[in-house]
C-alpha cells in the first residue's frame, strides 16, 4: 500500500504544475524580480496545502444510476478475482514504489548536505574584512563572489574599490532576502519529489529571480557573476 507521505506529495504536485505554467508562461518574462520570488515561494506553499483543501463542493454531481454496480455483479463473480488481484500484485507493487522512492531521495539529498563542506577550506582560509560598512570574508583564490547564510565571500582584488562597494551591496541584498534557505527548500523539495517535473522546474524557476533581484548595474562584467560554489545550490 502506498504511504499516505507519498500520496500527500503526488497529490501537490497537478497544482504546483499549473502555478509553474504560469510562471513561465507569463512571470518569467517581466522585470518585477521580487515579486516573481515571492510567487514561486506562494506556489509552492499553495501546492502544499491543496491536498488538504476540499473542493468537493466546487465540482458538478454526477447522476445517480437506476442500480449500483454491486448489485448488477453477482458476489460470487468478483470474489475470486479480488482474492487473487490482491495477493500476486497489491503486495508487491507498493513495497517497490517505496523503495524506489527512498533511494532516490537519500541519494538527491546528499548534494545540499554535501556542498557546503566544499566551503570549509575557503572558510578557514579566509580572513573577516569589512568595506563601507559590510562585513565579507577576503579570499585569496580567484572566486567570483558568492554568499552562504549570513557570510559574502570574495577577493577584493578582482575589483576597482567603487566596484566592490556595488557587489557587497549586491551580495548583502541576497543575504537579507534569505536566498540560501530559498535553495535549500528548493533542494529538500526535489530530493523528496524527484520523480516529479514540477520539482525541477521549481528549483530551476528562481535562479535568474534570485540574481536579478538584487543585481547592480557592474555585475554584468564577468568578474561580478557568481562562482561555481553558488550557482551549483541552483543546479
Amino acid at each position: 500500500m502506498m504511504s499516505a507521505l507519498l500520496l500527500y506529495l503526488l497529490q501537490m504536485q497537478p497544482a504546483l504544475l499549473l502555478l509553474l505554467a504560469v510562471y513561465y508562461g507569463l512571470l518569467r518574462w517581466l522585470t518585477l524580480h521580487q515579486l516573481n520570488r515571492l510567487y514561486l515561494l506562494a506556489a509552492l506553499g499553495v501546492a502544499a496545502l491543496y491536498p488538504a483543501l476540499n473542493l468537493s463542493g466546487l465540482l458538478p454531481r454526477a447522476a445517480t444510476s437506476a442500480a449500483p454496480l454491486a448489485l448488477l455483479v453477482p458476489a460470487w463473480a468478483t470474489a475470486g478475482y479480488a482474492a487473487h488481484t490482491t495477493t500476486t500484485i497489491g503486495s508487491n507493487y507498493g513495497a517497490w514504489l517505496l523503495v524506489l522512492h527512498w533511494a532516490g531521495a537519500g541519494l538527491l539529498v546528499l548534494q545540499p548536505l554535501l556542498q557546503p563542506a566544499s566551503l570549509w577550506q575557503p572558510h578557514r582560509a579566509a580572513r573577516a574584512t569589512e568595506a563601507g560598512g559590510v562585513r565579507f570574508r577576503t579570499v585569496e583564490e580567484e572566486l567570483s563572489p558568492f554568499s552562504f547564510g549570513q557570510t559574502i565571500y570574495l577577493n577584493p582584488t578582482r575589483h576597482a574599490p567603487a566596484e566592490l562597494l556595488l557587489v557587497l551591496l549586491h551580495e548583502q541584498v541576497r543575504v537579507r532576502q534569505g536566498h540560501t534557505l530559498d535553495v535549500l527548500l528548493g533542494h529538500l523539495h526535489r530530493a523528496l519529489v524527484w520523480w516529479s517535473p514540477a520539482a525541477w522546474l521549481w528549483l530551476r524557476a528562481p535562479r535568474k529571480t534570485w540574481s536579478s533581484s538584487s543585481m547592480p548595474p557592474c555585475c554584468a562584467k564577468a568578474s561580478c557573476r557568481p562562482s561555481t560554489i553558488s550557482t551549483a545550490w541552483c543546479s
